[in-house]
């Protein structure tokens, strides 16, 4: 029986590295800023869980589909394997969740689609699910400020499909501010009408002698909002 050398135990080291998932923290980001080729893809490089090893670069890979794109942050909790065969580089997979409070799994149910911004009171949501809150496939999409996942949305604006007509609703505890170069239109079947028109009067009446009638025009300008 031929007698083994150090490298093949080097090898067969590599080899079952390669087989195991390496759950880490990312400790530095590779961003992608121009599209000049030397400047590759997203990488990140990874602190292993144990804290004793740092893989450099990474290619990141766990993406829905390609142009679409998820850039973590340092410290995110992240998912490393290895391509097959031995000695190939390492590659990131998928994200992960930890401990952590900050790095904790948004609140969901069944059927939720869910991205949490977490903010110093309320976090930041774009999310899908069942318009009444429970589990199911979602009918209503959202993008919205929420104390938490499971929680009524201060600030929403919803593409609600859940009744007999689509709806689209914006609401929120604060102002909403529109900003056009051009007309601001709201349009229904039955045409638009401006919301306040610098040719409007209003009728008038006294209980005195002095009779009735109808006030004169505003002395500013009309808006060109319109509402039908």
């Amino acid at each position: 029986m031929k007698e083994r050398e150090p490298r093949d135990f080097i090898e067969d080291q590599a080899r079952q590295t390669e087989n195991s998932l390496v759950f880490g923290r990312i400790s530095k980001v590779w961003d992608k800023q121009t599209n000049d080729i030397e400047e590759g893809n997203i990488e990140v490089n990874v602190l292993t869980k144990s804290g004793k090893n740092e893989l450099r670069r990474v290619p990141l890979t766990h993406f829905d589909h390609s142009g679409h794109v998820v850039v973590p942050q340092e410290g995110d909790p992240v998912v490393v394997d290895y391509a097959s065969g031995v000695g190939k580089a390492a590659v990131a997979v998928a994200s992960s969740h930890d401990d952590r409070d900050e790095h904790r799994a948004p609140n969901a149910l069944a059927g939720h689609w869910r991205h949490e911004w977490p903010g110093d009171s309320n976090n930041v949501y774009l999310e899908a699910e069942k318009a009444d809150g429970s589990d199911g496939t979602p009918d209503l999409v959202r993008m919205g400020i929420k104390p938490g996942g499971l929680e009524d949305a201060s600030t929403e604006v919803a593409v609600d499909n859940s009744g007999g007509d689509p709806q689209i609703r914006i609401e929120t505890d604060g102002d909403i501010e529109l900003n056009a170069d051009g007309d601001i239109l709201i349009n229904t079947d039955e045409g638009a009408e401006p919301v306040a028109r610098q040719n409007h009067t209003h009728p008038t009446s006294w209980t005195d002698s002095g009779g009735s009638g109808d006030t004169g025009t505003p002395n500013e300008d009309g808006t060109e909002t319109e509402i039908g």
